[in-house]
């Protein structure tokens, strides 16, 4: 059974992605896969759905 843990990571998006994507770690980039975007773009694509999103808050108005 996989086991993650969550942590923050502080440091910019490409960073974090080259990072979760090295090679060493995903048996060659075999066991990365995306959906919605590619493996080697998604840091652009990501600042793009950022930028479309216009709105940045940080709360989530939950369904009661």
């Amino acid at each position: 059974m996989a086991v993650t843990k969550t942590h923050p990571i502080k440091s910019t998006l490409k960073a974090a992605i080259d990072y979760i994507l090295n090679p060493e770690k995903t048996d060659g980039k075999l066991l990365a896969s995306s959906f919605g975007c590619g493996l080697e773009t998604a840091d652009i694509e990501f600042a793009w759905t950022r930028e479309a999103a216009g709105d940045r808050g940080t709360h989530f108005a939950g369904v009661r």
